[in-house]
């Protein structure tokens, strides 16, 4: 049975969560663990508090303390089930009353109240890990697309956010599962709650220099979006080196088809005007010997003097090579806001 509720009501009901809270504020929390295996109750409660906190990004402030109470909550309960100070019986009911009373019923809104109606499906949402394989898109020019996709284990019934990501010229011809995002999701380290395209650029007639491959590319996603309940709002684009230059080039030619687009060590010295809707997050390394970070500063001023939505992240003291990192660390921006870069890439719509 769904929980309806509004606001207001959530809100007095996090006073359970700020009782549960105070049980454990005073005792001091364990620097040093053994490694173990964190329980599957455990793992399921992250995942869905990062759930609500990507949902919530619009809702009324006092969810900012809902959220960090959350988290404060399964950290010092972490710590002390680990550290064997709480039995595990008694840290699973710690954590079943805290979600029969207060999270369960915000992930259940049904959509009540205006602010909260994107919460309606996700109390039924799981993401697993994913399928990883090897595709072929030709296209009505003859143009072949080689490109590996990530598709999570889902039992949703949302659509899905797509990243579609296009590697250095160093993985040119067969090397896209060398380095960065694709050699990542190929040995399994990451699992995004959305799909990932990782192209195979200048492979064979394909090449995202030219207009005829951009044009295929559209094609091959737009199929992918069909067959895999994409969402067509939804679709972001991120590139390392070349593939970030490439990027600006096609996400600038296809201006309303993105959502966002986040270049990493990116040449930008081919733009001249900025015409795209899509959100622009530029990733940059200060230290930078193979594509100068003038390029990173040139792009964020073009763009935003466009009238465009662009944050540029410097990376003090890292040099070309950052896009596994930009994946794996959290980031700030030059403005002080910190974030995850492929939470904020499948986060981003059209419609927002």
């Amino acid at each position: 049975m769904d929980y309806i509720i509004d606001l207001s009501s959530l809100s007095s009901k996090s006073n359970d969560l700020n009782s549960s809270k105070k049980k454990i504020d005073n005792i001091n929390e364990i620097d040093t663990f053994s490694d173990q295996d964190i329980s599957s109750y455990l793992k399921n409660i992250n995942e869905t508090i990062k759930r609500i906190k990507n949902g919530y990004n619009n809702a009324s402030t006092w969810l900012t303390s809902y959220i960090d109470d959350m988290k404060t909550l399964e950290s010092n309960l972490s710590s002390l089930n680990s550290a064997n100070l709480i039995t595990p019986t008694e840290f699973n009911k710690e954590f079943e009353d805290i979600f029969s009373k207060v999270t369960m019923p915000a992930i259940k809104t049904g959509g009540s109240n205006e602010n909260l109606k994107s919460l309606g499906s996700l109390a039924n949402e799981y993401y697993g890990t994913g399928t990883f394989e090897h595709k072929t898109y030709t296209d009505s020019n003859g143009i072949t697309l080689s490109y590996y996709i990530y598709v999570p284990e889902y039992s949703g019934s949302e659509k899905l956010p797509i990243l579609v990501y296009d590697h250095g010229s160093g993985e040119n011809g067969s090397g896209v599962l060398n380095t960065g995002l694709p050699s990542m999701l190929n040995n399994g380290s990451i699992n995004p709650e959305g799909i990932v395209i990782c192209i195979q650029d200048d492979s064979g007639n394909f090449s995202l220099s030219n207009s005829t491959s951009q044009a295929a590319l559209i094609d091959a996603v737009n199929d992918v979006v069909e067959k895999y309940n994409g969402d067509s709002d939804a679709i972001s684009f991120a590139g390392h080196s070349q593939g970030a230059s490439r990027g600006y080039s096609i996400v600038n030619n296809y201006p309303n088809y993105f959502s966002a687009f986040a270049p990493i060590s990116g040449w930008s010295g081919n733009l001249s005007s900025w015409n795209s809707n899509a959100k622009v997050c530029i990733i940059h390394g200060d230290k930078d010997a193979n594509v100068g970070y003038d390029n990173a500063t040139y792009a964020e001023n073009l763009i935003k003097n466009s009238g465009g939505d662009v944050t540029l992240t410097t990376l003090g003291g890292k040099d070309h090579i950052i896009q596994g990192y930009s994946f794996t660390n959290e980031l700030i921006t030059d403005n002080g806001e910190t974030y995850n870069l492929m939470d904020w890439l499948m986060s981003q719509s059209k419609n927002s």
